[in-house]
């Protein structure tokens, strides 16, 4: 290998992460407390061990902005609370706002939850709850899965657990940018497969992207599509079943890889990855629950 291309100063965050947590003496350290929350008091709470202001305020602020871009990715939010010092407060305050050195990661979290972004400083923060949807198996009925990823479609028409008609299509989602082709594609796939039966009593979607209550909030399929025409796939899925006349699911693929998972197998506790446009993931606790986490694996450090 050319030495060249070598990294020199590369440095795994793991390995990183153990040195701080190590480098100092005891009483160098305090303890941080971050809670990561979204509408309705959704959210969860992390603690760490951080250095006391004065100690080396660079390193310490280089720990925590990577310890909370890491829990926004995973757990997914628009507000952060942390009782931190005054110097450490104001750097990740500066760090995660419009113009700051998480820009995008602010800007990203407010088309998701389309609320502004916050940083506050919280003495007690708070203890958040989580909201964990049961994963089960359930075949009963006329049914049709939908998987919608960045190079095709996949299509399947179910009913009462016997596969009638499943199929791929070729679609080519982020390299047009008008909303009606992507709007008229869904339609006739989700038509073809309900030709195949008398009716259809549920429709479940799994899509590459990030979805709230079945809406479309951010997606690579629909990179293309502008800011001023995004509201034309917004509810493509949702709009989509309710020509068909029927219920919707829409979930991010990597749940839809965990859920697919506990099901196969039998067996919890179990982590689903979905390769393809970013890499996304879904986690089935030991109560077989998925744990409603956002879980955009591409982007944590």
């Amino acid at each position: 290998m050319d030495k060249m291309n070598i990294d020199k100063g590369f440095c795994p965050i793991w390995e990183f992460n153990k040195n701080f947590l190590s480098r100092y003496n005891s009483e160098d350290y305090a303890n941080l407390d971050v809670f990561v929350g979204r509408d309705g008091g959704v959210g969860e709470r992390f603690s760490t061990k951080v250095l006391k202001e004065g100690v080396d305020d660079a390193l310490n602020f280089k720990y925590v902005e990577r310890f909370i871009k890491s829990l926004l990715w995973i757990v997914g939010g628009y507000k952060i609370e942390l009782n931190a010092d005054d110097t450490l407060l104001k750097n990740i305050k500066e760090a995660f706002s419009k113009g700051g050195a998480r820009d995008f990661d602010v800007r990203f979290f407010e088309d998701v939850y389309g609320r502004d972004f916050a940083v506050e400083y919280a003495q007690n923060p708070e203890m958040g709850r989580v909201e964990y949807v049961f994963a089960d198996k359930n075949s009963v009925g006329r049914r049709i899965g939908l998987d919608a990823g960045g190079s095709d479609v996949k299509v399947a028409a179910v009913e009462n657990g016997k596969v009638l008609f499943s199929d791929e299509f070729v679609w080519l989602p982020k390299v047009n940018e008008d909303p009606s082709y992507h709007v008229e594609f869904i339609d006739k796939v989700l038509n073809k497969a309900k030709s195949y039966m008398d009716g259809v009593d549920v429709i479940g979607v799994s899509s590459a992207g990030i979805f709230i209550n079945n809406e479309t909030r951010v997606a690579s399929l629909f990179n293309k599509i502008p800011k001023d025409k995004f509201d034309g796939v917004r509810r493509i899925y949702i709009d989509a079943a309710e020509k068909i006349g029927a219920p919707l699911t829409v979930a991010n693929d990597g749940d839809v890889a965990a859920l697919a998972g506990a099901i196969t197998y039998g067996i919890n506790n179990l982590l689903g990855i979905a390769m393809g446009t970013s890499e996304a993931a879904g986690f089935i606790n030991g109560k077989n629950q998925l744990t409603g986490r956002l879980s955009e694996l591409a982007f944590v450090p």
